[in-house]
């Protein structure tokens, strides 16, 4: 699986990430109070945002094929795979800077409040989560049980 995304926990953007997703923004706008301005803003910046991240996430696949496809050889050239390993990292580098630009970018256009809410919205949901990770735990722990 494809780590980052826009969705990690706790990451970089703090509750930013719950604007960074095109489907999010008009529910969130409204708990929040943003204005149609703003949304607007927002919403060109996450669809460039996205349209960029897929070229990006290109780069690090291949990046990755081609290392694997180095390594894979009866004889890798040490030099050759130690450049690929740059690229991949490099590449990796490439994502998660555009990831967080992205993130400051919206954070640019909200109010100190509104970020506020923002963060307390992802507090809620993580407690949300951990309560259901919970409930499922004790779940499968009562059915080995029986």
């Amino acid at each position: 699986r494809e780590r980052g995304g826009h969705h990690g926990r706790g990451g970089p953007g703090g509750g930013i990430e719950h604007l960074a997703h095109p489907d999010r923004i008009d529910g969130v706008a409204d708990r929040i109070g943003l204005d149609d301005a703003t949304v607007k803003r927002i919403k060109d910046i996450v669809y460039d945002a996205h349209k960029e991240e897929i070229q990006l996430k290109a780069a690090m696949k291949t990046a990755r094929v081609d290392l694997r496809r180095a390594l894979d050889d009866d004889a890798p050239d040490r030099a050759k795979v130690m450049r690929l390993v740059e690229r991949v990292g490099d590449a990796g580098v490439k994502h998660q800077q555009h990831r967080i630009g992205t993130m400051l970018d919206i954070r640019a256009l909200l109010t100190p409040d509104q970020v506020k809410q923002l963060n307390q919205m992802r507090r809620e949901r993580r407690m949300h989560r951990k309560k259901k990770r919970k409930m499922r735990r004790e779940r499968r722990e009562r059915r080995e049980e029986d």
